[in-house]
């Protein structure tokens, strides 16, 4: 799991420790082991018993380092001294295990427990005094900077948190401080960027992923119930935690069927709506049951060259610009959010049944080009607004989509109906990102291998992601592909999710992130992701160690590589 929060104690003198009448501070006494057992039990500091307070009690500063606060003779709160010696020349000392019984809050016994344990390192010379600590403990928190304490931040996840717990407690977030030594690592904005430019980066580029599984966001977020208000920031405290730095499509588990993705937006608006709003009825268009129906609804459609008369791309583009600058400023600038284009839909038809629409394309093409010419249309007004939104503000220059058009084998219908009615149709919907300098990076389920040509030099995608690696689609093969530029392609891949991530081992995960990092990662562009949906029957250890093993492999192997 991600790591805890650190916090160096910036002061140098011997604190003053105050409490009300009826408190006192004493240290461990033989006796004490049943209560102080019970005391750190129910704190979410795991399950405590007397025999494992020996992790404790063995340590060199104790017992004389655990200290207590007494209320008669009850233990209320309670602090110890760890030894942490790195070397013979330089002693570190931390402040661990702080607990406290909640009918006393309020009366000052963790500002006085921790203040006993700092007064007791301090006395013995200890260079440096720390602790560890986690997000969400704002009490705790609040008591530890109150104290002198400076939070150390090592990275993204780090400044994250931080710059949301300062503004939590109203305070000013330190730009400079007096002991603890901010690590500067670029954020992670500029990670994914700099990575999508393939510039040359040491921090790996890790994507959001589709995860479908609701203990990921829980436990990474500390919460049970993440279908609050609140539900966008979970989401991206989750991905932070684990490590991402690049969200190209923002999603969470559906409340109601969790394989499903949902919006986060979504799931904050149904929080915030009576019970009867989410249950009002909605009326659903009647399906068509021939492919004659198909025809019928694609021949009522309006004039695709009419399109552009009431298209208001000044107000789009500031919609689609709005989304994505939301996000980021939610995200601290630790992530970078890219967001999907306009296209002519080919899997959108298949709402109308496989049968019916496919049949419909093989009886009726002529009419039913005109699916395809109005959602070109429509997609290319689209990237109009996309075009301008991303110059007026400076977004990075890059889209993310695509379409389910193949399964195992290929396409899902002949080479021949996609050149007629598909592909020319996308090529133009898509002209003016090329005309703006916008990379286009494709989503790829099934067999692809028949189609890329086609979708590197007629529609002019700079890169790919997802590679479903059973049908031959391998990274490895897609690696050997270049745009029609001659440049390397943007990759994000390829841990499985029908293989490696459900039923492999953690170890079988930590050599999949490594060999995509050994085929994709040089010469830039390289995201590790998983190639598609995380279902929730996924084990969460090897989710969390996609990302871990990511970060740590991927920040050694770039740097060595550069």
């Amino acid at each position: 799991m991600p790591r805890q929060l650190r916090m160096i104690w910036a002061g140098n003198e011997r604190l003053k420790i105050e409490l009300p009448e009826g408190y006192s501070v004493r240290s461990f006494r033989k006796g004490d082991e049943e209560k102080y057992a019970q005391l750190l039990n129910n704190k979410d500091l795991g399950y405590w018993t007397v025999d494992r307070l020996d992790s404790i009690l063995s340590n060199p500063l104790s017992p004389d380092g655990v200290f207590f606060v007494t209320y008669g003779d009850d233990l209320v709160a309670t602090a110890c001294a760890q030894d942490r010696i790195v070397n013979e020349n330089r002693h570190i000392g931390e402040v661990g295990w702080v607990a406290g019984e909640p009918a006393h809050s309020g009366k000052g016994v963790g500002m006085a427990v921790c203040s006993a344990v700092i007064n007791f390192l301090l006395d013995r010379g200890y260079d440096e005094i720390y602790l560890l600590t986690d997000h969400w403990r704002y009490p705790a928190l609040k008591t530890y900077l109150k104290l002198g304490f400076e939070p150390r931040l090592d990275g993204a996840d780090d400044r994250y948190l931080w710059k949301k717990i300062y503004e939590k407690f109203g305070y000013k977030f330190p730009d400079e401080t007096k002991k603890t030594k901010y690590i500067k690592h670029p954020n992670g904005e500029e990670i994914a960027w700099r990575t999508l430019n393939k510039e040359r980066v040491e921090e790996p580029c890790i994507l959001s992923a589709w995860c479908m599984k609701r203990s990921f966001f829980q436990s990474l977020s500390h919460r049970d119930n993440i279908y609050t208000e609140d539900a966008p920031n979970i989401v991206i405290e989750a991905f932070i935690r684990a490590g991402a730095n690049l969200c190209p499509q923002f999603i969470m588990p559906s409340p109601d069927v969790e394989h499903i993705a949902y919006d986060p937006f979504y799931a904050a608006e149904m929080a915030k709506s009576t019970p009867s709003q989410k249950n009002s009825p909605s009326s659903q268009p009647k399906s068509p049951s021939s492919p004659e129906d198909v025809r019928d609804i694609v021949d009522a459609m309006p004039d695709p060259d009419k399109l552009e008369q009431n298209y208001n791309i000044e107000a789009v583009a500031e919609s689609y610009a709005k989304g994505i600058m939301n996000l980021i400023d939610m995200a601290k600038h630790e992530m970078l959010f890219i967001s999907g284009f306009g296209m002519p839909s080919f899997m959108g038809g298949y709402g109308w049944g496989y049968n019916n629409y496919l049949s419909a394309l093989k009886l009726y093409p002529e009419v039913m080009e005109k699916y395809f010419a109005y959602g070109g249309e429509s997609g290319r007004l689209y990237n109009l607004a996309i075009a301008h939104a991303i110059k007026k503000y400076n977004l990075a220059p890059y889209v993310y989509g695509g379409d389910d058009i193949c399964y195992n084998e290929g396409p899902l219908c002949s080479m021949d109906m996609l050149d007629k009615l598909y592909f020319p149709h996308l090529a133009r919907a898509v002209q003016p990102l090329h005309d703006a300098g916008i990379g286009i990076v494709w989503h790829s389920d099934g067999n692809i291998l028949p189609i890329i040509d086609r979708l590197i030099n007629l529609v002019g995608v700079s890169g790919f992601q997802g590679f479903q690696e059973e049908t031959g689609c391998t990274l490895e093969r897609v690696a050997e592909y270049r745009t029609r530029k001659g440049e390397k392609l943007i990759l994000w891949g390829s841990i499985s999710v029908t293989t490696t991530l459900p039923f492999g081992t953690v170890d079988d995960v930590k050599r999949d992130v490594e060999r995509c990092f050994k085929v994709a990662a040089p010469g830039g562009g390289f995201g590790l992701a998983s190639t598609s949906s995380i279902l929730p029957e996924t084990p969460l250890e090897n989710i969390i160690t996609m990302f871990e093993h990511g970060q740590n492999f991927g920040r050694e192997f770039l740097r060595h590589i550069f």
